[in-house]
């Protein structure tokens, strides 16, 4: 997998994860995005989005209209980033 694609999916990810408009998930995405975008080696996207799916995991997501739908829809893109990963 090209670095440049899994910055893609990453900032995948945290668009979603800015749609629930929770504090503290924002404030990882935000940190977590520059620190991506400044990475050179997929190692530190592929430990950037583990860290991330701590958040998530943790996030309110049933309390927001859609939210669970939302939530699959990060876990596929993860699921996709750590297969691709694992191919390359």
């Amino acid at each position: 997998m090209e670095i440049k694609k899994a910055k893609s999916l990453l900032f995948d990810i945290i668009d979603i994860c800015n749609q629930l408009e929770e504090e503290i998930l924002s404030d990882t995405c935000h940190g977590i995005y520059n620190d991506v975008s400044a990475s050179k080696h997929i190692d530190d996207v592929i430990s950037s989005a583990r860290e991330l799916m701590v958040f998530v995991n943790d996030a309110p997501w049933d309390e927001m209209d859609g939210g669970e739908d939302l939530r699959n829809d990060i876990e596929i893109i993860y699921t996709q980033l750590l297969e691709e990963y694992d191919e390359f």
